[in-house]
Order: structure tokens, then sequence, then C-alpha cells
């Protein structure tokens, strides 16, 4: 409602507002004696601040550690590994490989290095993919002939692919696109009869089949 102002900057009611669940600093907000913002930062290694009324006066103490860094080096792998990475985008899984790489946390390195093993594995099966349309279609023409290529190819889950292959436009791009993210990556490989070499998410009790995805 305010855009690059906050609620507290304009409140002018004369009765005193106590609020938190916004950290404001090391040091409580008061303004006017009417506003007092006493989130400071506990749970990340600042301080802890109470207000008594109707005296309202403040009292701080330091917090004893960043319980919140703490926490999130305890939990960081669990919380990757619930993530939906099959039904992620292949530059979203990229982008945020990238990122938890960075961290000094081994065993989140350690997830993350599995995890781009994992995605490398599955992209690596397009251009394998693209055989297999090529292959697939060269069968049906064979066996149908150029005329009842069409029909035959109408039957088939990748119709599309196949068309676009009698076509001459069928290409690794096409393939990319049609695979968007590792679930729509293993549909294509069930169209197709093709067993992808790797399904289950490395320390994960999810598997592809766990994401609910459907093909588009």
């Amino acid at each position: 409602m305010f855009p690059g102002r906050h609620w507290h900057d304009l409140y002018a009611d004369p009765k005193p507002i106590v609020f938190g669940h916004h950290v404001v600093g090391n040091d409580p907000f008061v303004r006017d004696d009417i506003v007092f913002g006493i989130d400071t930062g506990a749970c990340h290694g600042l301080s802890l601040t109470a207000l008594t009324v109707p005296d309202f006066k403040l009292f701080s103490v330091p917090a004893r550690a960043d319980h919140w860094s703490r926490s999130k080096r305890e939990w960081q792998v669990a919380v990757l590994a619930s993530k939906p990475w099959p039904t992620m985008t292949w530059s979203t899984i990229e982008e945020k490989i990238t990122e938890f790489e960075r961290t000094d946390a081994a065993d989140v390195r350690a997830y993350v290095a599995s995890l781009r093993e994992w995605a490398s594995a599955l992209s690596d099966q397009q251009e394998h993919l693209l055989a297999s349309v090529e292959s697939l279609g060269r069968q049906l023409r064979d066996a149908h002939g150029d005329d009842g290529f069409a029909d035959a190819a109408r039957r088939h889950p990748v119709s599309s692919l196949l068309f676009a292959w009698r076509a001459n436009r069928l290409s690794l791009e096409t393939i990319r696109g049609r695979t968007s993210t590792p679930a729509r990556l293993v549909e294509l490989c069930a169209m197709l009869g093709v067993t992808p070499s790797v399904v289950a998410l490395p320390n994960s009790h999810l598997t592809l089949g766990d994401q609910g995805h459907r093909p588009g």
C-alpha cells in the first residue's frame, strides 16, 4: 500500500503499537513513543528485546548465538533434497546449483555436486532421444511407406516429433524444447520406450514419479 515506505512512518493514531516479525536492527525501533519495533534479530545473533507496559520500558540482551545460521547448516541438505527438482527447468536447476556451490558447508557442496551429476546424466540423453525419434520415423516409413506414414505417426504419442522428422525440421533444439524439465524428459523416454540411465534424485526419498507431473 505504501511503496518505498513503511506503515510505521505514516502511522498517526494516538494508540501505541508494538510490532515484531520485521528485524529493525540490533537496537529497538522507537518513533515518537507511539511505535515500538522490538524484533532485534535474536535468531540471527543480534539481541533479544522485551517491552514492559504500562511504562513502555525497553530491555535488550545479546543473543547467545546466530541460531538461524546454525539451523540452516543442520537442515540445508534436507531442505534441498525436498525441493521439486524434477519439475524445475534446466536453467533454474543450474541457477540453484551455482548458488549453493558457493557455500562453505561441505555437506551442501557434496549434495549439489551429486545433483549436478544427476541433472547432467539426464540432460545428456537428449541426443539419444533425438536418435530414437529419427530411428522410429525410419521404421514407420519402411513399414507403412510414404503414403501410410501419416496415419501410423498420428497414432504414436510423439506424433508431432515424427512429423517434424518427416519435414526435416527435427533437431536437438526441438527435443530440448519438448524436454524442458527432467520430468518431461523422462516422460518422453517412456513414450519412446527408452530407459533413462538415472531417475532417483541424489540423497532423496523422491523420484521423478513422485512429483505428480503429467504430460502437457
